[in-house]
Formats: structure tokens, C-alpha cells, sequence
């Protein structure tokens, strides 16, 4: 995982979509090893969970320019609602994200850019869908 180029996408600089894999699995070892959100995946497959991490991740850090399914706050209306997600909740996977990239050697100005990205969809997470 190197520094970007002129051009090259943030998914180019944490490893492309194998890049993107490997730090999901750490990055979900980080968050259901939390108790104070693994609770919002007990219910739901874990494979299923990876993969549309996985996804987000493409699209949020520019692999796939077109995605066409649920919006986040539809995606996670239920958790919200019924669970009790909140920002709280966001801001703690958003600092296993910062770790993880951290742990996986990706430079500092990579993992910022990756991290201000992702924390960037809080509003539409928490929009009413």
C-alpha cells in the first residue's frame, strides 16, 4: 500500500480490490471482537455483512463509479430504529477503520484521506430514507 499518484485512486493505493479484502477481515476482527458494537451483527450473516462492506469501500474510495443498490440510511434503518445505532456507534467503527488501516502499514496521508472518506457518509447514513 503505497502514497498516491497524480490519477491513482484511493482503491489503487490501499492494494486494489485484494487491498480492500484484506482490510475488511481485519477491520471486521476489530469491530465484532468490540462489545460495544458487535451486538448490531449478530443477526445478520457475516459473509453478507463482508461483502457489502467490501462494496461500500469500492464505491467510497472510487473502484465503482456506479452502485445502484440501497442507499446507507435505507441499509441500516432497521439498526437505527430497532437497535439503537447512532453516531456514537459510527465514530467507534470509524476509529477500528483509522487503526486498522494503521496496522496494515498504509501511510498516514492514505489512511486520512480513507477515514475523511468514509466518515463523510455519517449525514446520509443517518438521513431518514
Amino acid at each position: 500500500m503505497t502514497e498516491t499518484t497524480a490519477g491513482e485512486s484511493l482503491i489503487d493505493a490501499v492494494g486494489g480490490q485484494e487491498g480492500i479484502d484484506r482490510l475488511v477481515g481485519a477491520l471486521y476482527f476489530q469491530i465484532l471482537n468490540d462489545p460495544r458494537v458487535s451486538g448490531f451483527f449478530k443477526e445478520a450473516p457475516i459473509e453478507r455483512i463482508l461483502a457489502h462492506q467490501k462494496r461500500f469501500l469500492a464505491v467510497a474510495l472510487g473502484g465503482e463509479a456506479d452502485y445502484e443498490g440501497r442507499s446507507l440510511a435505507e441499509a441500516h434503518a432497521d439498526l437505527v430504529a430497532r437497535h439503537g445505532l447512532n453516531e456514537g456507534h459510527f465514530d467507534i467503527v470509524v476509529g477500528h477503520l483509522e487503526t486498522t488501516l494503521r496496522e496494515l502499514s498504509v501511510p498516514g496521508t492514505i489512511t486520512r484521506r480513507v477515514v475523511q472518506r468514509v466518515a463523510a457518509t455519517r449525514s446520509e447514513l443517518f438521513a431518514t430514507p
